[in-house]
């Protein structure tokens, strides 16, 4: 699987798995929900990829993963918007993703080249 995730933007080749593992340290995440979506930069409106996670690998070590599918990923080859949010059970929200305030993070796709 060839994918990159940095301050700025995710990386994935087309149709390809994703896994991003996620740890907020010291946080007890038991009822919490991570929700990732990708968006078309010239259309907000257009949602791509929406994958909500509310089971956790082990929550109260705040420990968690975002899994896409290659049916999610297989979107056309560009650069999207994405971010990444927690909401807490008490309805608080903290977008963790990109980490900068201000900052709009890119989900880019690249060509695949093998195809079934």
């Amino acid at each position: 699987m060839t994918s990159k995730i940095t301050d700025k933007y995710i990386a994935i080749t087309q149709g390809d798995s994703f896994t991003l593992p996620i740890t907020f340290k010291g946080l007890d995440i038991t009822g919490a929900q991570v929700r990732m979506q990708v968006r078309t930069k010239d259309d907000k409106s257009s949602l791509l990829i929406d994958e909500c996670v509310t089971e956790h690998l082990k929550p109260k070590e705040g420990k968690t993963y975002i899994r896409l599918k290659p049916t999610q990923t297989n979107i056309p080859v560009g650069i999207y918007e994405t971010d990444i949010e927690l909401t807490m059970p008490n309805g608080d929200r903290k977008t963790f993703y990109p980490p900068k305030v201000g900052v709009v993070a890119e989900f880019r796709v690249t060509k695949q080249i093998t195809k079934e």
